[in-house]
């Protein structure tokens, strides 16, 4: 399933412990690592980058941690630093609030553990951490683009996904029934700073000539975004486009 991403405001670079310049003060933050370099983004405030030469030092006396190392377990190492820095990342639960994408190992023998986020079993689109181990499996930086824990958040929909496939069937100019096949998934909407919201995303409607996927408000059935889709053409064989 093909998933959107966010819009990212250039970030307000903090070095600690220095403070901040975005309006959030460094006390506010756990005990950095010496020499660690953290950037938030200045809408939301959560972490875009965190960077230093070992960001993991301090989890080094912990038994677990560093069996985990030692047997080349970069999933653990980085669930147990971002664990041990929940706080900063504003993340309530991240071993239940982050799944695993996939484990990367590049050429010079750094491991990228990517992990999408989620809340209560639903996707954030767009929503994402990497965490970056170098050959030793010590966490060098921690990168991408989260919400904090929306723990407010109504994730029974108002609205059932025949209403939200009728709602898109009618914005595209189509016969309400139009879309009554459309791939749709719950899901949890957050733009930059605004506040997340329980939506529906709906895929175009099959045989579209221009389609567009379009994500609308599971409580209210306000339209929150329409995102074009490329559909392969009539000549593309063993093709089938999916959301």
């Amino acid at each position: 399933m093909r998933k959107p991403g966010l819009v990212v405001a250039v970030a307000v670079i903090l070095i600690a412990p220095a403070c901040s310049t975005g309006g959030t003060k460094a006390s506010a933050d756990p005990a950095l690592p010496p020499g660690s370099t953290l950037t938030r983004d200045p809408a939301s405030g959560t972490v875009r980058f965190f960077k230093g030469q070992n960001l993991s030092r301090e989890l080094d006396g912990d038994p677990l941690f560093r069996a985990a190392r030692n047997a080349g377990d970069a999933e653990s190492v980085a669930r147990a630093f971002l664990t041990a820095y929940a706080e900063l990342f504003r993340l309530d639960q991240p071993n239940a609030e982050l799944t695993k994408r996939r484990i990367d190992v590049d050429k010079i023998g750094t491991t990228h553990v990517r992990f999408d986020q989620t809340y209560r079993g639903l996707p954030i689109p767009g929503a994402e951490l990497i965490v970056h181990l170098d050959r030793e499996r010590r966490v060098v930086l921690v990168n991408g683009t989260t919400i904090a824990t929306p723990r407010e958040l109504e994730v029974t929909p108002a609205l059932s996904v025949d209403d939200a496939r009728g709602i898109a069937a009618r914005d595209a100019g189509l016969a309400a029934d139009a879309c009554a096949a459309c791939a749709t998934d719950l899901v949890v909407f957050a733009e930059r700073g605004a506040t997340p919201r329980l939506a529906w995303r709906v895929a175009a409607p099959a045989g579209a000539l221009q389609g567009a996927e379009r994500t609308i408000d599971a409580q209210s059935g306000a339209l929150l975004r329409k995102l074009p889709v490329a559909i392969p053409d009539a000549g593309s064989k063993g093709k089938e486009w999916k959301p």
